[in-house]
């Protein structure tokens, strides 16, 4: 890899098969990838050295991104993003994680409608405001192509939907009045004003996450659904032991956004696991 110029560099394997280590303090473990296989994305987003090692199996061909060409791609996808984040945050992993990563957050609707409690207020709140995720996502990424008033269009929808009185799926339960008041008039004087732009619901969004019932999400994370999720990315179960809170603290899409260098500016290295 490239330590000795000081860069860390983020691998995809387009052919062949890679074998990568992770020297832990609990003992070393590997990982062996194929075509489409990918790692060292850790290191780049905690602007560290490298914390794996990798080695070719067979004749490879990897395409290898530099930390600023990582960040000009992945800090516009939110949901590859997140993916990176379940990766190694597991079962710490944040609602945002979920609600952002297509997988995730689908089989996390199938479970809140298969829970024998689904007819609870508390639990259809939660469903619509993952559903809301999904239309203000789409909003922010198709607004552009809308012409003004297909924009005036679209946003209305979704507040009828979401924050209209008798809507189809409120979303604000446990948002207080006064916020949820804001929060729609925000939305409405934008709205009336012609003034929409893909950051229309973006606040919305953000408190209805932040206001979500946690303890539900603790119960999905011990369901066979979240180990689906889980398996899928092909998760090292030792690896959360070995982040340190600084560590687990850069596993946020917004700080990785907003980042202002893509230099090596840390010295991290795996910790060693504290009980749980």
């Amino acid at each position: 890899m490239h330590d000795r110029f000081n860069v860390v560099v983020f691998y995809l394997v387009l052919n062949g098969k890679i074998e990568v280590d992770y020297d832990l303090p609990s003992g070393r473990m590997f990982v062996c990838l194929g075509p489409g296989g990918y790692f060292n994305e850790l290191s780049v987003i905690l602007q560290t050295k490298n914390l794996v090692q990798a080695t070719a199996r067979e004749d490879s061909v990897l395409l290898a991104l530099h930390p600023e060409h990582f960040h000009a791609f992945f800090s516009t996808l939110p949901e590859f993003f997140a993916e990176f984040s379940l990766k190694y945050l597991q079962h710490d992993a944040s609602l945002e994680h979920v609600i952002n990563h297509y997988d995730a957050h689908e089989l996390w609707l199938v479970y809140l409608e298969a829970r024998p409690d689904n007819y609870e207020e508390r639990i259809r709140y939660i469903t619509n405001g993952v559903l809301f995720c999904e239309d203000a996502d789409e909003f922010h990424l198709s607004c552009a192509s809308f012409s003004s008033e297909d924009r005036v269009d679209q946003a209305k929808q979704v507040v009828e939907v979401y924050f209209g009185n008798n809507c189809d799926r409120p979303v604000t339960l446990r948002i207080s009045v006064a916020l949820s008041a804001a929060l729609r008039g925000d939305i409405n004087a934008a709205i009336e004003a012609t003034c929409i732009d893909d950051t229309l619901f973006a606040h919305a969004r953000r408190e209805i996450i932040d206001h979500m019932d946690t303890s539900v999400l603790a119960d999905f994370k011990r369901s066979s659904k979240f180990a689906s999720v889980l398996t899928k990315l092909v998760c090292l179960q030792d690896i959360p032991d070995h982040l340190s809170l600084p560590m687990k603290a850069h596993l946020n899409f917004h700080v990785f956004k907003h980042r202002p260098s893509h230099e090596i500016a840390n010295r991290y290295a795996w910790t060693s696991a504290s009980p749980r």
